[in-house]
């Protein structure tokens, strides 16, 4: 059962043995509880609701001036709520009226909303309710701002929390983290305590690659952002030296004799050539020409910088083979820059590494064609970040083949963008695990194109969340194959609007179970018996 998109004075909502609830995007305003919970309970969600203004307690009530009463022994996830202050609920015992959580034991409310941008829900009919966008949960950061380098990448958002960043040839840095005011998040810097808005203690950088660790936490959860900076090596000095070839002997003065003797010329032995000596800590990055790789030793590369890498031009990436690229440290791949990757040869992109593929920054990633990304083995696939995945534009992750979106993990596949999710292929939709279409969004679901539906098998779509089926397009439905729909568990059947009612097929409707059509409401249980009984007067 879903409960959204409501407003509620004076009146709160009242649970008894309740299974598989979710209660999400509603306001709460001077109720005498927003939730009672009693009896025995599981699966029961509270979230991205607001809960706002003091409770009212009355005489011969023992839940009311409660904003959330639970008496069962399960407990109730109230996490992800807007409280009416940045510093979260208010926890008191009873009996004192108050804007309060009962229990905090059984309503484990951490993170919560700490500042929010209230929106209507777009979609109709949902017009009321709590529907924040843009929020931010106590245990995040909302800046940080780093005194040396350029700026980090991607551009800061308090849900990524992995960046580079590069320092340049700085020896020091410090970073200055910034939080939601009064939300009482503490913060680390590399295991020290910073005060939020105040800069660090100076950080060291070595030449090469540096991890900044910030963790912020609210006193339950924690949340951990890395940057991964790369310092620079100071330029190097470069000695020529000219060797002057020793002049030639002169002629002897010629003399007069009776007979002359016959001395041979003397032989001229030609200089060896001279030898360009790569040295990947001293070389010129960008002075090398294309014609110059073929002579770079994969043993020279192993210990190229990230820096250097960065100074490549686009035709001397272009030239490297797949050797050369394999031996590049995954550190020294942090330097990548979009022009580059996107030059690199298909068969060097299949040469890389997981561990060089997932180094690679997200905004170098959004660069690879979709033929390079056809050509990364399933392994490296399967080590992308998901900051990496996300980047990936839709042309490109059409391209991924179907073996490797087989081992792709749910973090990976939560990442992708709904634009990006529009553009999969029915083989690709088919090949998700099973456990990765159960982290789906309903942004993600709904995105999908019919045709793609129709590829789920029946263990894909009976992981697909409750509210994500609640959000399907009727057109979504109407493609869902019968063998899958009979898969599908009553909670998901049961949140089937009228308008997603009509477009079932009498072939769908009849392979529904009475279990799937009792958790039906009665006037959507009536459309799909009378579909249902269609299919068997024509079959």
């Amino acid at each position: 059962m879903i409960i959204r998109g409501n407003t509620f004075e004076g009146a709160g909502i009242y649970l008894d043995s309740s299974t598989d609830t979710v209660i999400e995007n509603n306001r709460f305003t001077g109720a005498s509880y927003a939730v009672y919970a009693a009896g025995t309970h599981t699966g029961v969600v509270f979230r991205d609701n607001a809960v706002l203004g003091k409770y009212a307690s009355s005489a011969g009530s023992p839940w009311a001036g409660r904003t959330l009463f639970n008496t069962g022994a399960n407990p109730i996830n109230a996490a992800h709520n807007w409280w009416g202050q940045a510093e979260g609920p208010t926890i008191t015992t009873p009996p004192t009226p108050d804007v309060i959580h009962h229990n905090p034991g059984s309503m484990p409310y951490r993170p919560w909303i700490a500042s929010h941008v209230d929106d209507t829900n777009p979609t109709a009919p949902y017009t009321t309710g709590f529907w924040p966008t843009s929020t931010i949960t106590g245990n995040r950061l909302t800046g940080i701002v780093q005194s040396s380098g350029g700026s980090l990448a991607p551009s800061f958002s308090p849900e990524t929390l992995s960046y580079t960043l590069d320092a340049g040839q700085a020896s020091t840095i410090t970073v200055t983290p910034s939080i939601v005011a009064g939300s009482g998040t503490t913060v680390t810097v590399n295991g020290t305590s910073v005060t939020p808005g105040s800069p660090s203690p100076l950080i060291p950088l070595t030449v090469g690659t540096n991890t900044i660790t910030i963790i912020a936490t609210d006193g339950s959860t924690t949340t951990t952002y890395t940057i991964t900076t790369t310092r620079a090596p100071a330029p190097s000095t470069t000695t020529t030296t000219t060797t002057v070839a020793p002049a030639p002997a002169p002629a002897p003065a010629p003399t007069t004799t009776a007979a002359p003797t016959t001395t041979a010329a003397p032989t001229t032995t030609a200089a060896p050539p001279t030898t360009a000596s790569v040295t990947p800590t001293t070389f010129n990055a960008g002075a090398i020409r294309p014609t110059d790789v073929a002579n770079i030793a994969p043993s020279q590369l192993r210990t190229i910088q990230p820096a250097q890498v960065n100074r490549l031009a686009p035709e001397a990436v272009a030239a490297l083979n797949p050797t050369q690229v394999a031996a590049i440290p995954p550190s020294a791949l942090t330097g990548l820059r979009p022009t580059q990757v996107s030059a690199m040869p298909v068969e060097a992109v299949a040469a890389l590494r997981p561990a060089q593929l997932s180094a690679i920054p997200p905004r170098t990633i959004a660069a690879l064609q979709p033929d390079q990304i056809a050509a990364i083995p399933p392994a490296a696939v399967a080590a992308l970040r998901p900051t990496q995945v996300a980047s990936i534009p839709p042309s490109a992750i059409s391209a991924i083949p179907v073996e490797a979106v087989s081992a792709m993990r749910p973090t990976q596949v939560a990442a992708i963008p709904p634009r990006a999710m529009a553009a999969l292929q029915p083989a690709q939709v088919a090949a998700l695990p099973t456990q990765a279409v159960a982290a789906l969004s309903p942004a993600q679901v709904t995105a999908l194109p019919p045709t793609a539906v129709a590829s789920l098998q029946p263990q894909q779509l009976a992981a697909i969340p409750v509210a994500a089926i609640d959000a399907m397009r009727p057109a979504q439905v109407a493609a869902i194959p019968p063998t899958a729909f009979a898969a599908m568990t009553p909670q998901q059947v049961g949140t089937f609007s009228a308008a997603q009612a009509r477009s079932v097929t009498p072939e769908q409707a009849a392979v529904l179970t009475p279990r799937q059509l009792r958790s039906l409401p009665a006037s959507v249980r009536r459309i799909l018996q009378n579909l249902a009984a269609e299919a068997n007067e024509n079959g």
